[in-house]
Parts: structure tokens; C-alpha cells; sequence
């Protein structure tokens, strides 16, 4: 072709783009190459956006998408060559295709991203611009229709790219290639690639929006579950850490068991169990097994408060109050509190603020009480000195029985009598004697005096403090503690 027909070419495709697109004369560029320009205003920054057509190779001016506007942050072209066509978006263009299915924009921090639905050579693919660069997905017979229901209105739609992220920036769809699903993700820079499948249903975000989840059947028929590029045989429903806080979930798959907090992965445990919230739904609880060894953990994202309490090694947990393994949630402050067994013996384990806990040193055995202080659960314990009231943290000293154990002090403190170990003494004649030790009423941690014996034990109507009669020998004293 000589100069002046290439000239003349791109004079006509010139003037055409005038026509479509509306150019004025100030936007006729300064000069014109050999090769067609086509360009359009950006009506938001006033710069030109220009591409060049190959005119020699039978390129054309297709049309456009949408032009940069209100609605449309920036314009979208689409050049043509003999059947097929390509993209033009932001200064980047696509690989050509034989035809356009469906397009969409989205802005996430004032930067555009473009995708589109295409059909090429009997297949579809997903095309997405963004930062200068088209990224084009695996190739698929055709992509599934998938049921999705919203969170805001409960409302149930019918999708084929499932749109996710903080600023929706993020998609999902399931691509079909004969009789196998696969779902594939756009995680904002890139497509990755989730399980074959032959069936896949309720995909939808996560309850943050921070990734995608679905159910589906893999090639051996199982039902599985994903979170993203995660799948699980058995998982555990997502519950959040306060009112603001991260969403946690646990997953099982190969006899293994993660909790994932804000999708970070925890250690791998042979076992997870009594996975759930405190009563204030502010810390994560659960009990988790590797190999024989047992382990309590509470979880917080309040700030001031510790990220994570742990207590264990444990060979078991429980009973606690019956034959329950599941920990114990005080009524006045939500926090847990049980009994556990160590290669030392038994523990008594209660929380305090701050997401931490108290483990209390080793007993031959561990109670725990029906009733409990309004701050403090209560507990019994045996050890070699005798026996002790454990109240929250605190351990009272050993006597050689307990009785009439009670909340008391409108239920601030606890009352009861205890019988002191015998003492020795020595007779007339020098020789040792063992005589008992007497018995004393406890009120928190403060006894009143010894007494050979008590009656008439019982708490005041009013301020349910103990009141009794010590006997001490001959003599016998009216007590009101």
C-alpha cells in the first residue's frame, strides 16, 4: 500500500472516531500517525486516551463499551478484526475473542477494574483489567448459574460471578468442562484455582466478606466444604469475637482439625471440641487435643486484654458438674472455669479479667460446686494436709473435714465449718497424746476462734452471715460473724 493510501486510511478512521465518539476540534491531536488514532476524553481527568489500530491488518474502530462518565470511571473500546475482537481499557489491551457475553466495572481506591463475559472458539473465559494489565482465567465449556441469597435482604438471586471483598473488588464463579465444576476466584491481582468437583452449591461470602465459601461433592462423591482455596471434610460454623471483632471457624480434613481466626490458621490438632463464645460473645473458647495431651483456649481481640490464654498440658477435662466435659461459665461474670487432670494430679482452673486464668496447683481430687459466689466459682479439693475450699483463685487452708459449705454474705463470700487436723499433746506423765483439733467457722478466708464443738449453725436471715454456739469446755458463746 503506498504512503498516501495509508494516509488516506487514517483520515477516514480518524473522522469516524470524531462522529461516534463526539471528539470537538480541541480534541484533535497534534498529530496523526500512519496507522488509524482513535481517542475520547476522559471526562473525569481531561486527559486523552489513545490506541492505535493496525489498518494494514484489517483492524477497526468496534464501538464502545462505555465511555468514561458518573457512572463509569473509564472508557472502554472495543477494536475489531475480521471476526474477532478485542479489549481497549486503560491503556491496556486483551487477547482477541470471538465475542463478548457481559461486562463489568467496579472502583476500588479510585482505581478502575473491568471485567468481561467472553466466548472463544467454543469456549468462555473471564477477562479483568486492572492496573494496566488484562488477566484472562482457565477456559470452561460454560459457567454455572449459582443460588445465592442475600445478607442484607435475605433475598434469593441467581449469579454467575459472586462478588465479595470490602469493597466488593473480589468475584467467584464455578467453570463446567464436560462433567467437572471447578471454582475459580478472583482475589483482586489474580485468578487461582480451587477443587475439581462434580457438584457445587451455596457459594456465597463469607460472613465478613473477606473471602468465598461453598459446599461441593469431589470425584469420590464426598461432601466437602471450601473457604477460599481451603477445603475441609467437616467444619464448624463462623461466630464472631464482639460486636466488631474477627470471624473464627473451625476445619477438619486428613484427621486434622485448624481454628482459623480472621482466616489466619492456628496450630493442627488431632481433635478440636467445645468450640464456642463466653456468654459476653467477646473470647473464643475451645478444648483442643494433639495426640494424648489436652489444652483450653481462650481467645480475645478486645483491646487491653491478652490475644490468647492457653492452660495444659491436661490428660483429661472434666467432669465437670456431672459428667460433662464442656466448660463452665460463671453466671455473674461469664468467665470459665473447670477441673483437669494433669500427670500431677487434679486442677482447678478459673478465669480472671483480662483473658487470663488461674491453674491451681495439684490436689489428689477436684469438686466443683453447685453454687457460686457473685464473682467466683467454688470448688472443693483433697491433698495430703486435708481438705480445702478453692474459691476463683484462691485456696483455703487444709482441715480434716468440711460441712455446711454455702454461699453466704449475700453471696460475696462463702461460709462453712472446718475441723482442724488433731494436735498433739503431752499427758501427765510426758508421753505424746493426740486430742482433736477442735472446729472453726470460715467466712471467706477469715476463721473466728477454736471451739471443741459448734451448734446451732446457721446463717442470719438478713445478711446470711453464720451465726452459732461455740462450745469451749464448760463454757459456751453466742457468735454472730
Amino acid at each position: 500500500m503506498s504512503d498516501s493510501a495509508r494516509s488516506c486510511l487514517a483520515l477516514i478512521a480518524f473522522l469516524s472516531c470524531l462522529l461516534v465518539l463526539g471528539c470537538s476540534a480541541e480534541d484533535t491531536p497534534k498529530s496523526v500517525s500512519t496507522s488509524a488514532l482513535s481517542q475520547s476524553n476522559n471526562a473525569d481527568s481531561g486527559s486523552t486516551q489513545l490506541f492505535q489500530l493496525e489498518i494494514d491488518q484489517g483492524e477497526r474502530f468496534a464501538g464502545l463499551i462505555h465511555n468514561s462518565t458518573r457512572l463509569h470511571k473509564d472508557a472502554v473500546y472495543k477494536i475489531a478484526s475480521g471476526s474477532r475482537m478485542s479489549l481497549w481499557h486503560r491503556q491496556a489491551r486483551s487477547e482477541s475473542f470471538d465475542s463478548l457475553s457481559s461486562t463489568l466495572e467496579f472502583v476500588e481506591r479510585d482505581e478502575s477494574t473491568f471485567v468481561a463475559v467472553v466466548k472463544d472458539g467454543g469456549h468462555h473465559n473471564v477477562l479483568v483489567s486492572k492496573g494496566g494489565t488484562f488477566h484472562k482465567s482457565a477456559s470452561f465449556d460454560r459457567f454455572e448459574t449459582v443460588r445465592t441469597v442475600s445478607k442484607e435482604t435475605a433475598e434469593r438471586t441467581k449469579q454467575t460471578l459472586i462478588r465479595f471483598g470490602l469493597n466488593q473488588e473480589k468475584f467467584a464463579f464455578v467453570g463446567r468442562t464436560g462433567s467437572k465444576l471447578k471454582i475459580v476466584i478472583w482475589n483482586g491481582t489474580d485468578f487461582i484455582e480451587g477443587p475439581e468437583a462434580v457438584q457445587v452449591n451455596e457459594v456465597k461470602p463469607t460472613p465478613d466478606n473477606k473471602d468465598i465459601e461453598y459446599r461441593y461433592v469431589d470425584s469420590k462423591w464426598l461432601n466437602r466444604f471450601g473457604v477460599g482455596l481451603l477445603t475441609f471434610s467437616k467444619r464448624g460454623k463462623w461466630v464472631r469475637l464482639g460486636e466488631d471483632g474477627p470471624y473464627a471457624m473451625w476445619g477438619r480434613d486428613q484427621g486434622a482439625t485448624t481454628v482459623f481466626i480472621d482466616h489466619v490458621p492456628g496450630e493442627a490438632w488431632t481433635e478440636v471440641r467445645n468450640f464456642h463464645l463466653d456468654p459476653e460473645e467477646t473470647r473464643l473458647l475451645y478444648q483442643a487435643r494433639k495426640d494424648k495431651d489436652w489444652f483450653v483456649f481462650s481467645e480475645s481481640r478486645v483491646e487491653g486484654e491478652l490475644a490468647q490464654d492457653k492452660q495444659g498440658p491436661f490428660l483429661s477435662i472434666g467432669p465437670n458438674r456431672g459428667w460433662s466435659t464442656d466448660l463452665i461459665h460463671h453466671s455473674g461474670t461469664g468467665l470459665a472455669f473447670y477441673e483437669a487432670k494433669s500427670a500431677e494430679g487434679e486442677h482447678f482452673v478459673s478465669g480472671l479479667s483480662g483473658n487470663r486464668s488461674h491453674k491451681s496447683v495439684a490436689y489428689k481430687s477436684v469438686v466443683i460446686q453447685s453454687f457460686e459466689t457473685k464473682d467466683h466459682p467454688v470448688a472443693t479439693a483433697t491433698s495430703d494436709a486435708g481438705n480445702h475450699v478453692l474459691v476463683g483463685s484462691s485456696s483455703g487452708k487444709a482441715y480434716l473435714s468440711l460441712s455446711r459449705l454455702s454461699p453466704a454474705d449475700n453471696d460475696e463470700e462463702v461460709a462453712y465449718i472446718g475441723q482442724l487436723p488433731n494436735k498433739t499433746m503431752n499427758n501427765e506423765q510426758g508421753l505424746p497424746l493426740s486430742v482433736p483439733g477442735g472446729f472453726e467457722v470460715v467466712l471467706g478466708d477469715k476463721a473466728q476462734g477454736v471451739f471443741d464443738r459448734i451448734e446451732r449453725y446457721q446463717l442470719s436471715k438478713d445478711s446470711k452471715r453464720p451465726v452459732y454456739v461455740g462450745v469451749r469446755g464448760q463454757d459456751q458463746f453466742v457468735m454472730h460473724e
